[in-house]
């Protein structure tokens, strides 16, 4: 690998990084609706390059590989498919969940991504979380007037995360 690929990959592991702990710190650190749009675009952009980067290198695939790409064509044609085009949460909790697979994959393969990457990411993100939980948590307690709220907001957060990373 010639050393302008590898500072490409790194920039590109370093971005995506990122935009992670940007895209899932929204409502708590950013307040605007289109950054996390551009961070999810973002997101989306690098992880299709790198999928199409797997796809095309000659290496064998992982098995996990094998599975993940048909069920994302499986989501991508139920989408295309339904009658329901305004649904989009479902296919982009789907995307943002399994296709930046590819690039961490990558990134792990060749030495880029580290443990101590995935640490600090999860050591920033951790805040961000109990922060989002208890902002929400409170915001039900006002709507509900009640002191017994059940609250599933990060649970899609922390999800997304553990296969994100």
């Amino acid at each position: 690998m010639s050393r302008a690929a590898l500072s490409i990959d790194r920039l590109s592991c370093l971005v995506l990084l990122v935009s992670v702990v940007f895209y899932f710190s929204q409502d708590t650190i950013i307040p605007f609706e289109a950054v996390g749009k551009i961070l999810l675009i973002v997101i989306y952009g690098i992880s299709f390059l790198y999928l199409i980067k797997m796809v095309m290198s000659k290496d064998k695939f992982h098995t996990i590989m094998k599975l993940l790409i048909p069920f994302l064509i499986m989501n991508l044609f139920g989408y295309l498919f339904s009658s329901n085009y305004l649904e989009f949460g479902i296919l982009k909790a789907v995307l943002l969940n399994f296709l930046p697979f590819f690039p961490f994959y990558y990134f792990a393969n060749k030495n880029i991504l580290t443990t101590k990457h995935i640490v600090g990411v999860f050591i920033v993100l951790l805040p961000v979380f109990v922060f989002k939980f208890q902002r929400s948590l409170q915001i039900l307690k006002i709507e509900n007037l009640n002191d017994y709220v059940v609250d599933n907001t990060v649970y899609l957060s922390d999800c997304s995360l553990v296969f994100f990373l």
